[in-house]
């Protein structure tokens, strides 16, 4: 049975708020975008609250990218934090990733982070050791301003 994104989303709250020792209560996801719960804990992070309309563009690209399809990541969960580092951990099903590289969402290493998860999803392997020749070829993060025109 298909889990709608709100669904999913208490879900992963549901799973969070019932760690052992009775710790901080979870917070609720920034939003949840191709049934993705996306946590947001930097408040320079200002596109966080814009409907994540690129971040969900971002995500599709990066599951395409990787030979995913749809919804490939639903029930996963996307902590972006402010500093640096990213890590991807298949056994909780979540992604973390730091805002060093710019604010925008084109500078979060996205890409990178999907592409452990949905290696582990299609293959068993995350790719620790990045050996898919794809690592390669993976699209830099960064932010892109317009063009000036006068």
């Amino acid at each position: 049975m298909k889990r709608g994104s709100t669904e999913v989303a208490l879900l992963v709250l549901g799973l969070a708020a019932s760690g052992c020792g009775g710790e901080e209560e979870a917070s609720p996801p920034a939003l949840v975008t191709n049934e993705v719960a996306v946590f947001v804990d930097d408040p320079e992070a200002t596109w966080a609250g814009t409907g994540g309309s690129e971040l969900s563009a971002l995500l599709s690209f990066s599951v395409t990218y990787w030979g995913g399809s749809g919804n490939a990541l639903a029930g996963w969960s996307l902590h972006i934090h402010h500093g640096g580092g990213g890590s991807t951990n298949v056994e909780s099903r979540s992604m973390s990733m730091g805002t060093e590289l710019g604010p925008c969402v084109g500078a979060l290493p996205v890409p990178h982070e999907v592409g452990h998860a949905m290696l582990y999803l299609l293959t068993g392997d995350p790719d620790g050791h990045h050996t898919d020749p794809r690592w390669k070829t993976l699209p830099r993060p960064g932010c892109h301003k317009p063009a000036v025109t006068s």
